[in-house]
This record gives structure tokens, C-alpha cells and sequence, in this order.
């Protein structure tokens, strides 16, 4: 380590260490709890500058406090934790903008419409593992990598086209992996939309019919309550793909 005259950490370091130790000062989280529908936490800051003491804001995970959505202030720290769990059972956050990607409109009602139709139960991994074998044969595609999230990431699950579906260890349930199988079979469809678009729901009703026992026409009713958009002619055709199987599930 550079050290100044004085034998000590060189000015340099010692300025850097402490605006770091400023910022942690400046926004520490005294809670905060996992919202699984938030696909995030729910968090309270003690916040010694300010409009309040305390501030109540959403966070995809500790690693990005400097990135996070503020939902309310309040100078009476009980009054902040009622509101944070509060919010922890239904808070949605808004879709993130992300350049020239395409806006992601449908995605709070989505999350809202899934829930009315899914029937969610706890799964592992190895049933994770044999449900996406037997969705992958149907849909006659490659399989998909399955795994366990981190501990110390444990506030989302997602499917990304490098590390396939990784599900958190606090969301091993059949609603959030058909969830993002669906995210892998509708970016095997080669369409470019937004995430939660139409392909998107087109993928999950037909992944529900399949395995879920969800009937396809009370699938699409039930989105019509909630303004969500299918591809319609996409989830027939997937069905009609899945051979017998999807045959019997549009009966």
C-alpha cells in the first residue's frame, strides 16, 4: 500500500476510503425483506439528510442500493417498516428503461394475470429439471440449463441466454419456473419483442396447458380481465406442436 510521510494510508487512498465510508453513512438499510412478487426487497434507509428520516424504497438486491426506486418518506421509523411489509405482499416495481430495447408495457400486468390462473406449489430442483426435460421434448427444442441462484442473490430468479433459468433459493415454486421457462421458449420462438409481450404470454399460457392442467380458453379469458395481449395464433401453433399433448390440453 502507498504510504505518505508520515507512515500512514497515502491521501489518495485515505479521501477515497472516506467518501465510500460517507455513502454507507448516508444510505444504510436498517431493513428490509424479500418480496417475491416484487422480484426484489423492500427496504427502509435511514436517511439523516432529507425530506424524512426514513425512507421506504424498492431494490433489485443489496447490491444495488445506489440504484433504487424511492416509494415514500416518513419521520416515524415504526410507521416505515408498517409500510414496507405492507408493500412486500403486492408491489410491482415499474418495467426498467433500457435504451433502445423495446418498453416492456405489459410486464405489471402480466404478473397480475399469471396469478390468477396459476396454481402455484412448492417444486425442487431435480423436479425443475424432469418438468423443463419433458416441456423441451414436447416443444421438440434444446434443452435449458437449470440451477440454483447464490444464497446472497437470493431476491430474483431469471433466464438469460449465457446461464439459461436460474431460480432463486427463496422462489422454488411452479408459478416463477414456468415463469421463466417461458422466458426461454418464447426467445426460441426468434421473435424480438418486449420480455412480457405477446410471444411471452403466448409461451406461458401454453406451458400452464401443458403442465400446469390450466385450460387454454380460461387462459385467455382470464387476460382479457387483465389487458394482457396473446399471441394467439402462437400459443395454437405451439400446442398443435406439442403433438397429442397439446392436442388434449385445447380440447
Amino acid at each position: 500500500m502507498p504510504t505518505g510521510s508520515y507512515g500512514g494510508p497515502s491521501p489518495r487512498r485515505s479521501v477515497a476510503a472516506a467518501r465510500t465510508e460517507n455513502c454507507k453513512r448516508l444510505l444504510k438499510a436498517s431493513f428490509s425483506c424479500v418480496s417475491q412478487k416484487a422480484h426484489g426487497e423492500i427496504v427502509v434507509f435511514e436517511n439523516p439528510t432529507g425530506q424524512g428520516r426514513f425512507l421506504v424504497a424498492w431494490r433489485r438486491d443489496r447490491r444495488f442500493s445506489k440504484s433504487i426506486t424511492r416509494l415514500s418518506w416518513y419521520d416515524d421509523g415504526q410507521s416505515a417498516l408498517s409500510t414496507a411489509l405492507a408493500l412486500s405482499c403486492g408491489y410491482i416495481p415499474p418495467a426498467v428503461s433500457r435504451g433502445r430495447l423495446l418498453r416492456d408495457t405489459q410486464r405489471t400486468s402480466v404478473y397480475l394475470w399469471e396469478r390468477a390462473f396459476a396454481v402455484d406449489r412448492a417444486m425442487s430442483l431435480s423436479e425443475m429439471k424432469n418438468e423443463a426435460s419433458t416441456m423441451c421434448r414436447l416443444f421438440r427444442i434444446a434443452e435449458v440449463a437449470i440451477r440454483c441462484g447464490h444464497r446472497n442473490l437470493a431476491t430474483n430468479s431469471y433466464f438469460s441466454g449465457a446461464r439459461g433459468i436460474v431460480i432463486s433459493p427463496r422462489m422454488m415454486d411452479s408459478t416463477t419456473f414456468r415463469h421463466e421457462f417461458a422466458h426461454y421458449l418464447a426467445r426460441k420462438t426468434g421473435v424480438k419483442e418486449p420480455a412480457h409481450g405477446p410471444v411471452f404470454a403466448a409461451a406461458l399460457a401454453a406451458t400452464h396447458a401443458l403442465v400446469g392442467g390450466a385450460s387454454p380458453q380460461d387462459i385467455v379469458r382470464k387476460a382479457s380481465d387483465f389487458d394482457v395481449e396473446i399471441n394467439e395464433p402462437l400459443l395454437a401453433a405451439l400446442l398443435r406442436h406439442a403433438g397429442k399433448e397439446g392436442a388434449a390440453a385445447m380440447a
